[in-house]
């Protein structure tokens, strides 16, 4: 009589970092990716800020070098893993390789993931043919009909500011798109620095609903143009915000760590503010940085920015405000800079230093 063979236990999954880690190992195979995605996706929401950039820097190496090789149910389910990671730019890439329902690659659930990478990306006419395309292919498919209506909310929210209904700005790589209730995750994943809401001066939110509540109040201002900033390969970068009253602005801005010190933020900003001179009639701008962080200063006096000659008052530490505009005696620039700030509603108090000021004559 044979005996009966003994069942081994099943071996404990494997975290999310060690799977990174035999990945990079490997080289970041399509071998390896293919035999370890269905336990990478069972542990996509272990996913830290942390980690995100490497793992969206493996896949795209992958992708990049492998994805002719990778048969079409793995770069289906490679697509998921990107949407799940908010990765829009690698959702779009793998998606346009599925073809359509009539090779069989492609369904209603992909289509509505590439649908949803070219919305976030501010790319609503490609979105809309999307949504046309498999329309006509399932005419009665709920899901298609609610993504029509989140399409036509975002054409009607964008028209509120007819300057960028439609309009594309930015350069090869950059692009600016009004920060919507849909970027929630995106902003989420970057945001998770707590340096930005220090250095910025941004709440710490406590959840989604806080953020939502949040955007809402920064449109109800009526002032304030929050923009998302996109690279049209890495995706989701951080903000660029102006505030914009009776001709004078007031800018912020602000990127994820992964992107800092590659230009990327003064290129965002100098794409704002040529769009506020040009479509919005901005005549000045104004903007604060610590003197501490000469990073930023620098970065103002490359986008034409000027010591201001001006403190923020009862701060830990000491924010100099900057101006960009035709030069103004230096009383005249208080003048301007305290009818920005009451407009704007800012508690900021403000000082004039004892240094005369190099925008001032």
């Amino acid at each position: 009589m044979l005996a009966r063979r003994q069942e081994s236990p099943a071996e404990p999954a494997k975290a999310l970092a060690e799977l990174q880690s035999e990945m990079a190992a490997a080289g970041w195979s399509a071998k390896g990716l293919c035999a370890n995605l269905a336990a990478i996706a069972e542990r996509a929401d272990d996913l830290t800020p942390d980690m995100r950039q490497i793992w969206m820097d493996g896949l795209r190496q992958v992708w990049r070098r492998h994805h002719w090789a990778m048969a079409a149910a793995h770069r289906y389910r490679l697509m998921e893993l990107a949407a799940a990671w908010s990765d829009w730019p690698l959702v779009a890439w793998v998606a346009q390789t599925l073809g359509d329902a009539r090779q069989g690659s492609m369904d209603v659930h992909g289509a509505l993931l590439l649908f949803e990478a070219r919305l976030r990306q501010g790319e609503l006419a490609r979105a809309g043919d999307v949504l046309l395309h498999w329309q006509l292919a399932h005419p009665r498919d709920g899901r298609l009909a609610a993504a029509r209506a989140r399409l036509e909310a975002q054409q009607a929210f964008c028209r509120r500011w007819p300057a960028f209904a439609g309009a594309d700005y930015g350069d090869a790589e950059l692009r600016l798109e009004p920060l919507s209730h849909h970027h929630a995750t995106d902003f989420a994943w970057q945001y998770a620095d707590p340096a930005i809401a220090e250095l910025c001066r941004l709440p710490v939110f406590e959840d989604s609903a806080q953020w939502h509540g949040w955007l809402d109040g920064l449109y109800g201002e009526g002032d304030e143009l929050p923009l998302s900033i996109w690279h049209r390969e890495l995706g989701f970068l951080g903000c660029c915000h102006l505030v914009l009253t009776q001709g004078v602005g007031y800018l912020y801005y602000w990127l994820g760590a992964a992107y800092r010190g590659r230009g990327l933020a003064q290129r965002a900003a100098g794409v704002l503010l040529a769009a506020a001179r040009d479509e919005f009639g901005m005549h000045t701008c104004y903007a604060k940085a610590y003197l501490h962080n000469e990073s930023s200063r620098r970065l103002l006096a490359r986008l034409g920015f000027q010591e201001a000659g001006i403190e923020a008052l009862a701060d830990p530490d000491v924010e100099s405000f900057h101006r960009l505009g035709e030069p103004l005696q230096r009383q005249r620039i208080v003048d301007e800079l305290y009818g920005l700030l009451g407009r704007m509603g800012s508690q900021t108090r403000i000082a004039a230093l004892l240094q005369v000021s190099p925008c001032a004559q």
